[in-house]
């Protein structure tokens, strides 16, 4: 069949323990909307949170039990329900019980008697600002992804090194925030991926030096000591990054409240974000091989001037659970060589790359994307390397 379905219609939720009131309002808002009816805030919470969400819900101030309030103060506290436009339906008109919904968050105010023509177009109108809001949202992050899949490309380029050590950072600090129960874990570790862009303004001599662990002279130190600030002021202009930019800005700052930046918060008051990727970072550069990551973190147990120390056990929780556990099975990773034109994005490289006169193109256990296999097509066509290339393939 080619017949179209017809579009969805939206649905409402009228919460009231009255029933001439829901009466009312299933009276003219039944033919236009599917309509859907709790009689007491428990009840109204429970649908909200189904499968099935409403699209919008009206809901009464005054009702036993629970009110209207405390019902909107746990939509809005839910992830799952506090995109939903609330509508109150209230006798009051009082200024006062007015700003006590809109700081809980609530849409609007609807006053009894109703009036179904206002009712209607009050319904309508948060609706629509709804779906605008719904469209603009995942164009935003239609947008914001593929910019950031551009910025950590060219990362990965001009610092080869990073790439496998920042997907790890990235994971990392991500199960930390996790652990820790910060709302969004996912910009923490977007924070730890990005926590390196400020080293695009670095020169590659001074990354090659700090890559080397040599010693940098005072003015390559102060090139490198700006690269969380470089990040930051990159960072902070692009929207919905402003919390992200902030968490790299502080990841060199130290718990008792020195490092960069240079100001006057210490302890909690510094962003826990930064101080998660403050840890994460440190565990990932510690470059001894005599050590183990369970012996990383005790090391860091004994130094909490420069960490939060419940970050760190929350790190220490996760290096026990086996998060790095897979590093010790290298024999059950096999090798496969393969002719450059045949690398695909997603092949993990099982050695450097080097061009004939000794340039490091890519590091070991680089992730290919799209422009490291350009570049390396590129850098074949002028005969500055040779295939086939190493790849790692699971066993």
């Amino acid at each position: 069949m080619n017949a179209i379905d017809p579009p969805r219609r939206q649905t409402i939720l009228v919460v009231d323990d009255t029933p001439d009131n829901v009466i009312l309002l299933l009276g003219f808002l039944k033919g236009v909307f599917r309509v859907k009816v709790a009689p007491t805030g428990l009840k109204a919470l429970e649908v909200a949170g189904s499968a099935e969400p409403p699209d919008l819900i009206l809901l009464d101030v005054m009702m036993p039990e629970m009110d209207g309030y405390e019902v909107c103060r746990i939509l809005k506290g839910d992830a799952r329900t506090r995109e939903i436009p609330v509508i109150f339906l209230t006798s009051k008109g009082e200024s006062n019980d007015e700003a006590r919904g809109f700081a809980l968050g609530c849409a609007d105010y609807i006053t009894k008697p109703f009036s179904p023509a206002l009712v209607l177009a009050r319904v309508r109108t948060h609706l629509e600002q709804r779906r605008l809001l719904a469209v603009e949202k995942e164009l935003l992050e239609k947008t914001l992804n593929g910019a950031l899949a551009v910025i950590l490309e060219m990362i990965s380029l001009a610092d080869p090194h990073a790439s496998e050590w920042s997907q790890r950072l990235t994971e990392l600090a991500e199960r930390v925030a996790r652990s820790l129960g910060m709302k969004e874990p996912w910009m923490v570790g977007l924070a730890g991926a990005l926590s390196r862009i400020g080293t695009l303004t670095v020169p590659k001599n001074v990354l090659a030096k700090v890559q080397a662990k040599m010693i940098l002279n005072s003015e390559e130190r102060q090139a490198y000591a700006r690269v969380p600030e470089v990040g930051y002021r990159l960072l902070r202009s692009i929207p919905r990054l402003e919390s992200v930019a902030e968490m790299v800005y502080f990841s060199q700052k130290n718990f008792n409240g020195g490092g960069f930046p240079v100001d006057s918060l210490v302890g909690d008051e510094i962003p826990l974000g930064g101080r998660i990727l403050r840890v994460c970072l440190d565990f990932m550069n510690e470059s001894s091989v005599h050590k183990t990551p369970q012996q990383r973190v005790s090391d860091m147990l004994c130094n909490l001037t420069l960490y939060d120390q419940e970050v760190v056990f929350a790190l220490k929780r996760i290096i026990d659970g086996g998060f790095f556990a897979a590093d010790d099975r290298d024999g059950e990773i096999q090798f496969r060589d393969v002719a450059i034109a045949e690398l695909m994005e997603g092949d993990v490289l099982d050695s450097s790359i080097e061009t004939k006169d000794g340039q490091v193109l890519l590091r070991q256990g680089t992730l290919l994307r799209t422009s490291h296999l350009e570049k390396l097509v590129n850098f074949e066509l002028t005969g500055a390397i040779e295939g086939p290339i190493s790849i790692r393939v699971d066993a």
